[in-house]
């Protein structure tokens, strides 16, 4: 009689737990849809934009968020290191020498890098192939996610990577064929890792809003193991208002001196 009112109250816990990660996404409301391209920024309430994921990643894998403006401002002591997580969602960006470099330290000394997006970051070690999808399909990590589709897409994974020095991590998985799509690369001697996803889709307002997708990231971002977030976004605007314009041009040293030889001209 105990275990059976064991197991009864243990599935109303975890239904609960369900339902109460659902409702955390319900006040998250699209407007009528007015683009269905990719617009990964972090303020787009477009179905693949980046809205949502800003909002809730720090509930999503259990850790604080802080936006970070510029790599340069990645300073961070060697032992805090394994407290902090870089994250980059993004349709195309590029890394310089400068950005991989502070990177790398971070990795060296114990933190995370994840990498999403449609360009090659991982120095022509990783490459990446498409496959169309017009049917539901299944999402996996240690777990398995089932994904609702409704719009055909090309989907992201990765095809060649030296397996020797990548884990898989998770998989795309549809009609009985599995692709990588989530790799940790750990460097020789290093105390961190980079976590390269293939498909930063995933995480777009259209697919947290479905139950299995929404879990199915909170599984991909477990890898941060509650680190504090530091949220690059390379597509942030800066807006200055009109009415202050010329006094911002004037308060700049650069921009003044500009200013002075061009209407001196």
């Amino acid at each position: 009689m105990r275990n059976k009112f064991l197991i009864i109250f243990g599935s109303f816990c975890l239904i609960g737990l369900i339902s109460f990660g659902v409702y955390k996404i319900q006040p998250y409301r699209l407007n009528a849809v007015k683009s269905w391209d990719v617009n990964l920024s972090q303020k787009s309430k477009d179905p693949y934009g980046l809205y949502i994921m800003y909002k809730e990643i720090g509930n999503l894998s259990n850790g604080k968020v802080k936006e970070l403006d510029k790599i340069s401002e990645l300073e961070i002591s060697p032992s805090e290191a394994k407290n902090y997580a870089v994250v980059v969602l993004s349709e195309h960006v590029y890394f310089d020498s400068i950005t991989k470099n502070h990177f790398k330290t971070l990795v060296q000394n114990g933190g995370l890098v994840l990498i999403s997006d449609y360009e090659d970051n991982s120095d022509d070690t990783i490459y990446t192939n498409t496959i169309n999808l017009d049917v539901d399909f299944t999402l996996s990590t240690n777990e398995y996610f089932k994904i609702k589709n409704k719009r055909s897409y090309p989907h992201r994974y990765f095809d060649e990577f030296r397996k020797e020095d990548h884990q898989i991590l998770g998989y795309l998985e549809t009609k009985n064929k599995k692709y990588p799509n989530f790799l940790k690369y750990q460097p020789n001697n290093a105390k961190g890792a980079y976590l390269y996803h293939a498909e930063p889709l995933y995480f777009t307002n259209y697919y947290l809003l479905q139950e299995g997708s929404y879990f199915y990231a909170k599984s991909v971002l477990k890898e941060l193991n509650g680190r504090q977030i530091l949220w690059y976004n390379p597509k942030k605007e800066y807006v200055i208002p009109n009415d202050s314009m010329m006094r911002y041009i004037l308060s700049q040293p650069a921009l003044k001196t500009a200013w002075i030889i061009l209407i001196c001209m």
